[in-house]
This record gives C-alpha cells, sequence and structure tokens, in this order.
C-alpha cells in the first residue's frame, strides 16, 4: 500500500529544461541531467538528504563536523542552483553554527557568500536580515 502526501511548493522550469518542485521539505527535480544530478551530490547522496544528519550533528555538539558537511552542501547547492537561488536551508544552519561559535566574520561571509549566489533581486529574505544582524555583531566584536 502506498502513501500520499499531500505537499504544497512551487514549480520552476530552468534555462536547461530541468523541472524543479520547491517545498518547505526540500527540492525535488525532473528532466535533470546525469552532469546535473552529479553536481547535487555529496559524498555519494543528494544535497538534500543531509538535513537529519547536520540536524543530528547540531544536537550532539559536533559543530565543526557540522560545518564542514554544510560547506559541501552549501557548494552542491550552488551548483545545482541553475540560475535560480540556491537552496537557503544550508546558509542558515551554517550561519546559526557561526553566531553561537561567536564567529562572527565567518558568519557574515556565508551569508554573504548565499546573495553572491543569488541571481539578482532573488534570494531568501530570512538571510538578507540575518546579513543585517550579523554584520552588527561583527562590528561590536571588533570594538
Amino acid at each position: 500500500m502506498s502513501q500520499r502526501e499531500d505537499v504544497t511548493g512551487a514549480f520552476t522550469v530552468s534555462k536547461s529544461g530541468a523541472v524543479w518542485l520547491e517545498t518547505a521539505h526540500g527540492s525535488m527535480s525532473f528532466g535533470v541531467s546525469a552532469e546535473q544530478e552529479a553536481a547535487a551530490l555529496v559524498r555519494g547522496r543528494h544535497f538534500t538528504e543531509w538535513s537529519d544528519i547536520v540536524r543530528q550533528l547540531k544536537r550532539e555538539g559536533r559543530l565543526e563536523e557540522a560545518l564542514a558537511l554544510l560547506d559541501e552542501l552549501i557548494a552542491a547547492a550552488e551548483r545545482s542552483a541553475d540560475g535560480r537561488e540556491p537552496a537557503p536551508w544550508y546558509t542558515e544552519q551554517a550561519a546559526i553554527i557561526h553566531r553561537r561559535l561567536k564567529q562572527y566574520d565567518h558568519e557574515v561571509a556565508v551569508l554573504e557568500r548565499y546573495r553572491a549566489a543569488c541571481p539578482p533581486g532573488r534570494g531568501s529574505a530570512k538571510i538578507r536580515d540575518r546579513l543585517v544582524k550579523a554584520r552588527q555583531f561583527q562590528r561590536g566584536s571588533r570594538s
């Protein structure tokens, strides 16, 4: 017996003709080439399959390991963006960890990296707002 889960999301068609379904749970692609699929892989798994591992590493306090993994996931999200903004969750998680570790320069850098990877006028408002706050922390830490 199969289960059906109702999903609300937005469909996007990339320049290459791939169709993407973006939901609160992640993104799914249809009609993706082998090269595009390979670009999305991190340690042999699609980058969207790592969120539970990231959460576990954070819960266990293994923050440096989580950051190393998140750096790979951010790169895969950027490679897979295909002219759209990369999936923001990975950047958000890295920024949260950097702030927790009081690494404000690193937090600003990861947030700016996301903004640089986004097409003009696109990107997560949450990341934009977090960047403003991170810059305040950064300035305050230098005083």
